[in-house]
């Protein structure tokens, strides 16, 4: 009942980085659905049709931003997640070190906690 009825409404977040705030559109019950990039100084706004943020450390996993704090997104990502990328990625030179110290999780482990800088 409660999905139905929020299906049509946007939530908008507001994430401040520097000289940039990021915003973050989504439905309540999903997924953000576009990242818009303001810039302070200039006062422009860029729209990405994808919201999720490029993951250059292994290039495979996608990030959606939760908050920021002193000028660094923070972004949540479930173990779970990850073994799941893990299992399907290709074996890049840049891939098997971030496999080597991701070899100890486990499903059942607790959330981790990406900083985007």
């Amino acid at each position: 009942m409660f999905e139905a009825d929020v299906a049509n409404y946007q939530k908008l977040d507001i994430l401040p980085v520097n000289s940039f705030n990021i915003l973050l559109q989504r439905p309540w019950n999903g997924k953000t659905s576009f990242l818009y990039l303001f810039n302070k100084k200039d006062k422009s706004i860029v729209k990405y049709g994808n919201a999720s943020i490029y993951d250059d450390l292994t290039g495979n996993i996608e990030l959606y931003p939760s908050f920021s704090i002193r000028n660094n997104l923070i972004c949540i990502v479930n173990a779970e997640e990850i073994l799941k990328k893990i299992e399907n990625h290709p074996n890049t030179e840049q891939f098997k070190k971030f496999k080597i110290q991701m070899k100890s999780l486990t499903e059942e482990d607790n959330p981790i906690i990406i900083i985007m800088k």
